[in-house]
C-alpha cells in the first residue's frame, strides 16, 4: 500500500470507511458512534469502574487510514467521558503508509493514542493486558494457505507428494474445520488461528 486514502477510497472500501461520516442509515450517526453505543449497551466498555488510576486498555488491529480509531475516540469522548479519561488506545499495523496516515488522523488524540508497528498474528501485548481488542474488517488480510483436494484425500495423499503446507493441515485437524465436502482446492486463513490464540492470551479475564 503506497497511499492510504487511495487504498480505501478506491480499492478496499470497507463499511466503516463508507460510514465514517454521519449518515441517515445510522440515524445520523457514524459507524464508530453506533459501535461505541452497542459496546456500551453490552457492558463491554465499562472497565473504568475499578480504581481511580486504572487505565482502560483498547487495541485496534489493522488500523486502515486511522479514521476508525479517530472515530472511536471521538465517540467514546462524547458518549463515555469517564472511560475516555482513563483510556489508552493502541493501533497496530505493519504498513508504513497506513501508519503514517493513522498518526495524522490521531493527531488530536495523541495524548492517549499510540501507533505501533507489529504483526497481528503475534500481538505483542502482555498477557491479560487488554480490556478490548478490535479487529475491524481486516482478518481476511492475514496469511492464507492453498489446500489441495489431493492432500485432503487420505488415499490419494499416500501416493502423491504433499503440496499443502503442513501448518494448514495441522489447523484443519486441530480446529476440526469442515473441509470434507470441498470439491477442489480451498484456501485456509491460517493467520487467523495464530491471531485468535493471541487474542485469548492478551485479553483480561472476562
Amino acid at each position: 500500500i503506497s497511499c492510504a486514502a487511495e487504498q480505501f477510497d478506491l480499492s478496499e472500501t470497507t463499511l466503516s470507511h463508507m460510514f465514517r461520516v454521519p449518515h441517515p442509515a445510522l440515524a445520523g450517526g457514524t459507524y464508530t458512534s453506533a459501535l461505541v453505543a452497542a459496546l456500551s449497551q453490552r457492558g463491554l466498555l465499562n472497565a473504568a469502574d475499578g480504581t481511580a488510576d486504572q487505565k482502560v486498555e483498547i487495541a485496534e488491529v489493522g488500523g486502515g487510514t486511522g479514521a476508525f480509531a479517530a472515530g472511536m475516540l471521538d465517540a467514546i469522548r462524547t458518549q463515555l467521558p469517564d472511560i475516555h479519561a482513563k483510556l489508552r488506545y493502541t493501533v497496530i499495523d505493519i504498513s508504513p503508509a497506513l501508519q503514517q496516515s493513522q498518526r495524522r488522523a490521531l493527531a488530536e488524540h495523541k495524548e492517549i493514542a499510540t501507533c505501533v508497528t507489529s504483526d497481528a498474528e503475534q500481538l505483542e501485548f502482555a498477557d491479560g493486558s487488554l480490556d478490548l481488542l478490535i479487529s475491524n474488517e481486516m482478518i481476511a488480510d492475514l496469511r492464507t494457505a492453498r489446500v489441495t483436494a489431493v492432500d485432503l484425500d487420505p488415499i490419494a495423499s499416500m501416493t502423491t507428494p504433499q503440496v499443502t503446507p503442513q501448518e494448514a493441515l495441522d489447523a484443519i485437524a486441530q480446529y476440526e474445520l469442515p473441509v470434507h465436502d470441498a470439491i477442489g482446492d480451498v484456501f485456509i486463513n491460517i493467520g487467523t488461528f495464530d491471531m485468535l490464540e493471541h487474542v485469548q492470551r492478551v485479553l483480561k479475564p472476562g
